[in-house]
């Protein structure tokens, strides 16, 4: 999957096609603008932005990325929405524990030992996902993607 962003905050993507295909895009002459790219649900932000200008291509109207070099930065969102999700569900799964705990009791116990487990296996992954990202922010903008961007009437976050 691709997207391509523009300056002028919109992103659109196309399923069917990848970085595995740029290969043959450059060799034939092709046209990735030329695609039928629609549009996405994708909100492009800062940090989208600052990996556009790391790792994806020109484009005629702005920049193009692989959804493959965004999964560092959707990772760990996804992990932290997951987590607070099922937190939130603590306090209803509690009650439920409490009933519980009247036929079986050490339930409350048990649910504590899970909660606990799941709350340190997640800051665990997450430590591991932001060292990822923490990793990928010090590769250096590729500069004819920063200046391509500004010529189409871009702006580039403060912090690059």
């Amino acid at each position: 999957m691709l997207y391509q962003i523009r300056p002028d905050g919109t992103t659109r993507w196309v399923d069917h096609i990848g970085r595995q295909d740029f290969a043959a895009v450059d060799e034939h002459g092709g046209d990735l603008d030329r695609l039928d790219w629609l549009a996405a649900e994708r909100v492009l932000d800062t940090e989208t932005l600052r990996l556009a200008i790391r790792f994806g291509r020109v484009s005629r109207v702005g920049l193009i990325v692989d959804a493959g070099d965004l999964v560092v930065l959707d990772q760990p969102r996804r992990v932290r929405e997951a987590h607070a999700a099922a937190t939130a569900h603590r306090p209803a799964q509690r009650q439920v524990i409490a009933k519980l705990e009247q036929i079986l009791p050490g339930s409350t116990e048990a649910e504590d030992v899970t909660n606990a487990s799941v709350d340190a296996s997640t800051a665990n992954t997450l430590s591991e996902l932001d060292a990822k990202l923490q990793e990928t922010w010090r590769v250096a903008p590729e500069l004819a993607l920063v200046r391509h961007w500004l010529d189409l009437g871009g702006t580039l976050p403060d912090l690059l």
